[in-house]
């Protein structure tokens, strides 16, 4: 048997969160090993009965709470507040989503943490961050799109601002949660010091746009909003097939181009004096997309996807989350994984995204029922029980 221990295993971290951002992101702590204990107010957190769902039980919350335990714990009276400080004494990290205000009333703030321990780190996640004029403000997921200029570049060219379909900025704010953590639990170790940490799902989706500060910075240029397509190069687009079902294509350079005039079975485009360079097929983009359509609307996908995989193009056929969870090469690439549900049963989620190869991470609890286990982790002498 293996000696090799979870990544995280040791590691303890007490959630106070709701919704998407602090949630998945004290999940991907637990999917590499470490006791994650989810704190809930007695009604159980916003998200749990919120949107699509079954029996009481959200989309959202399974999606979003696996590979962790939960309790109840009122903290608007004082037992409440004093058994999660003592929970606190236990703990490496504490996450958490409130605003100042109620922070500091429900005694979470860092300057009233770290007073019950001293080296405990504190990572606080808001809208906008606790620094300027929107410091404090409520926020959610698409306040963030549109304030940080990723709802301004997206969207079809001419048409109106766009949010992005999934949450966007809630699940790059709980990546930056799960680095945060790293980072700052490293710097106990070297360091033997806690710290307060703040993200914000303005400033995370300011970091993922690098390309368009980039040339901002660069250039004072701001990027227009052109849907499927793109400003750089062609062919760049989903083309729709004739079964309805779309495949997007990029072609960035004229090896790529080549190969997919091949694919098409159209090797005389690439030798056209409209399309001979990456500039020709900008200045003639147009006329590109005109004959790519026909030749599309023309096939069924599966078929021409099997022509472009062979030919060694960047293609990739437009999926519905239905399509991903049916594909078995999901289930081989780990993008799917299977666990057991105390109420629903088996339970399909998505995996873990980084393969490690000696600490590979794992789905390692179903999303809890509210409260599951108080009992586990509130008895007397077993508050340090993975």
């Amino acid at each position: 048997m293996s000696s090799i221990k979870p990544a995280l295993e040791g590691i303890r971290v007490i959630e106070l969160g709701s919704m998407v951002a602090v949630p998945w992101g004290a999940s991907m702590l637990g999917d590499m090993g470490a006791d994650v204990i989810k704190v809930e107010p007695p009604q159980g957190e916003e998200g749990r009965g919120m949107g699509i769902g079954r029996d009481g039980t959200s989309g959202l919350f399974v999606g979003n709470n696996r590979s962790k335990r939960a309790i109840v714990l009122d903290l608007r009276n004082e037992g409440g507040k004093q058994q999660l400080r003592e929970l606190i004494t236990t703990a490496d990290l504490v996450i958490d989503n409130y605003r100042p205000a109620a922070r500091k009333k429900l005694g979470v703030d860092y300057d009233q943490l770290v007073k019950i321990k001293p080296d405990i780190i504190t990572i606080s996640v808001s809208t906008y961050g606790e620094l300027g004029a929107d410091a404090g403000r409520p926020g959610i997921d698409p306040s963030a799109q549109a304030s940080s200029g990723m709802m301004n570049i997206t969207g079809e060219g001419g048409g109106e601002p766009l949010k992005v379909g999934a949450p966007i900025a809630d699940a790059t704010a709980a990546n930056l949660v799960a680095y945060a953590a790293m980072v700052a639990l490293w710097v106990h170790r070297t360091q033997g010091i806690g710290q307060q940490v703040s993200v914000s799902l303005e400033a995370g989706l300011v970091h993922v746009m690098p390309v368009q500060n980039g040339q901002y910075g660069l250039c004072d240029y701001v990027q227009e909003r052109i849907g499927n397509s793109s400003f750089f190069y062609q062919p760049f687009n989903a083309f729709k097939c004739r079964d309805g079902h779309y495949i997007h294509v990029a072609a960035y350079n004229d090896k790529f181009f080549r190969n997919f005039c091949r694919a098409l079975k159209r090797e005389e485009l690439a030798d056209d004096s409209r399309f001979l360079t990456g500039e020709d097929r900008l200045a003639n983009s147009d006329e590109l997309e005109m004959i790519l359509r026909g030749i599309f609307l023309s096939n069924d996908s599966d078929e021409l996807m099997a022509w472009l995989v062979a030919a060694d193009t960047i293609a990739a056929k437009v999926r519905t989350t239905g399509d991903l969870f049916a594909d078995p090469d999901s289930r081989t690439k780990g993008l799917v994984v299977e666990t057991d549900h105390p109420t629903f049963g088996p339970l399909q989620l998505s995996g873990v995204p980084v393969k490690f190869s000696a600490t590979p991470g794992n789905v390692s609890r179903p999303p809890p029922l509210l409260g599951e286990h108080n009992e586990e982790i509130l008895s007397p002498g077993d508050s340090t029980s993975a």
